[in-house]
């Protein structure tokens, strides 16, 4: 078999305009690629009134991910912060305080988990469904 340049064999495969193709499908994706970039720092602008809500959003995913990786993902259930039951997979298996703390979870952490995250969230979902 004759070896074939590999310009030639794309001009004759896949058509003379490939590359003309290919350099606007470049372009297109760089746009959006910056455009979204931009869009991300604007979001991330520490004046923008959201920021703060993101943080504590992005918080309070960290501190469920960290309780979850603790206790076990297995269909979990948040319960009242009043019983301090935390994160169970079951109703017939509640984890008391005592599990919770010697999974190094301080009382602040409970606390910040179950109101102050748990407050964020709902008030950003009901910014977002308004």
């Amino acid at each position: 078999m004759k070896p074939v340049a590999k310009t030639e064999w794309i001009r004759q495969n896949e058509g003379a305009d490939y590359w003309d193709r290919q350099t606007q499908i470049l372009i297109g994706s760089h746009l959006v690629f910056r455009n979204n970039i931009q869009i991300a720092q604007e979001r991330s602008n520490h004046s923008a009134g959201d920021s703060v809500s993101i943080g504590i959003i992005v918080g309070a995913v960290v501190a469920a991910v960290i309780m979850l990786m603790v206790i076990g993902i297995a269909g979990f259930k948040v319960y009242q912060k009043k019983k301090k039951l935390g994160v169970a997979s079951t109703t017939e298996a509640q984890l008391p305080q005592v599990q919770l703390q010697t999974a190094a979870l301080t009382e602040g952490a409970i606390k910040r988990l179950s109101a102050t995250c748990y407050a964020a969230l709902t008030q950003r979902a009901s910014q977002l469904h308004s």
